[in-house]
C-alpha cells in the first residue's frame, strides 16, 4: 500500500509540473490563432493599449519622429485584421510629436510670453537670451529671433532671443581679462558698486580679472545698491614650481608660455636629449635645466650646446 501511495503521488506531481509548464511557459501550445488584430491606427496610445488588453493581446510601444500630435499610433505590427494567437505581442509605433514643428514668430512678444510659446512645442529647446539696448521700445520685448519663424525645429535645438532693455537697466558684460581701472570705469558709469578681491592664477596675468559674481548677459536695474564681486589675479603663487620635469623642452616651453611667466632655459650635458631635468626659481624668473646631449644634430652641421642659453622675458 505504501508503494502504491508514493506511486500515485509521483504521477500527480508529474501531471502538475506538466500543466504548470503548459499554461505558464508555453502558451503557444494551447493558444490558437483566434484573435483578430484591431485597427489601432491614429488612436491615442493609451486607448490602443486598453483595446489590445481587452482582446487578450499585449502591446509593445516604440516612439518615432512623426506627426505634430504626440502619442498617436502611426503603425502596427502585425497589421490590422490579421488573426493571431491570444497573448501575442502587438508592436505599436507611436509619434513623439516632433516632426513638422516649426519656429513660431515670437517677435514683439514680452520675453515671458515668448518662452511659454516655445515651451508649448514640447521640444526641450535651449533658449538663450541676448539683451540689446533700445530706448524707443519697452523693456523685455523680443526684437529679433534666431532661427527665424517657420524654420523646422528638432528636440534640443538652440534658440536665441534678442530682448530689449532701456536706460533704466544695465547688461553685465564679460569682464574677464579687464584691468581694475576698466572695471571701475564701467561700474561708475552704470551705478554699480564694485568689490575687488585678489587670488593667484596660473593663466591670467597679474592685475587682470579672473572672474565676476554676476554672469555675462545678466540685466540689472540701475540703482546705487547694485554690487558686483570682481576677482583680480595676483599672478603666479610665489611658491609655485611648474611640474615639467622629464617633459620635452618644446612642450615645456609651450606650457610656460601659456602661464605668461618669465623663464630661462639652460642646456647642459646629459644622456637624454631636449628633456627637462630640473626647475627652480631665481627671484622673479624660473630657471629650466634641459639636457641637450653633448651635441644637437642639425641638418648640415653639429652645434655644441654646452654653453647656449635661451632667454624669454
Amino acid at each position: 500500500m505504501k508503494f502504491i501511495f508514493y506511486f500515485v503521488l509521483y504521477i500527480i506531481s508529474l501531471v502538475g509540473i506538466f500543466m504548470f509548464t503548459l499554461f505558464y511557459y508555453a502558451p503557444q501550445f494551447y493558444y490558437r490563432e483566434n484573435v483578430m488584430v484591431p485597427d489601432c491606427l491614429n488612436m491615442d496610445v493609451a486607448e490602443a493599449k486598453l483595446l489590445l488588453e481587452d482582446l487578450g493581446l499585449r502591446a509593445s510601444v516604440s516612439y518615432i519622429d512623426d506627426s505634430l500630435t504626440k502619442d498617436i499610433v502611426k503603425k502596427i505590427e502585425p497589421e490590422a485584421l490579421v488573426m493571431v494567437k491570444e497573448n501575442s505581442i502587438i508592436k505599436l509605433y507611436v509619434s513623439n510629436g516632433s516632426l513638422g514643428k516649426k519656429m513660431p514668430n515670437v517677435c514683439d512678444y514680452l520675453i515671458d510670453t515668448a518662452k511659454e510659446k516655445l515651451k508649448s512645442l514640447d521640444l526641450n529647446l535651449n533658449i538663450m537670451i541676448e539683451y540689446i539696448k533700445d530706448s524707443n521700445l519697452p523693456s523685455d520685448l523680443v526684437k529679433m529671433q534666431v532661427p527665424t519663424s517657420d524654420t523646422p525645429l528638432k528636440e534640443n535645438d538652440n534658440v536665441v532671443l534678442y530682448v530689449t532693455y532701456s536706460d533704466d537697466y544695465v547688461v553685465i558684460p564679460n569682464m574677464q581679462y579687464w584691468t581694475k581701472a576698466e572695471c571701475e570705469t564701467f561700474c561708475k558709469n552704470n551705478d554699480i558698486n564694485p568689490i575687488f578681491e585678489y587670488d593667484y592664477s596660473l593663466n591670467i596675468s597679474n592685475g587682470l580679472v579672473i572672474s565676476q559674481s554676476i554672469s555675462k548677459g545678466d540685466k540689472l536695474l540701475r540703482n546705487k545698491q547694485n554690487q558686483i564681486l570682481i576677482i583680480l589675479s595676483k599672478g603666479v603663487n610665489d611658491d609655485f614650481i611648474p611640474d615639467i620635469i622629464q617633459w620635452d623642452v618644446l612642450i615645456a616651453k609651450e606650457y610656460l608660455d601659456g602661464l605668461n611667466i618669465k623663464y630661462v632655459i639652460k642646456y647642459v650635458d646629459g644622456d637624454s636629449f631636449n628633456q627637462v631635468l630640473d626647475v627652480y626659481k631665481n627671484d622673479d624668473c624660473y630657471i629650466v635645466i634641459v639636457s641637450g646631449g653633448e651635441y644637437e644634430e642639425g641638418l648640415s652641421c653639429k652645434v655644441n650646446r654646452r654653453s647656449i642659453y635661451s632667454f624669454r622675458f
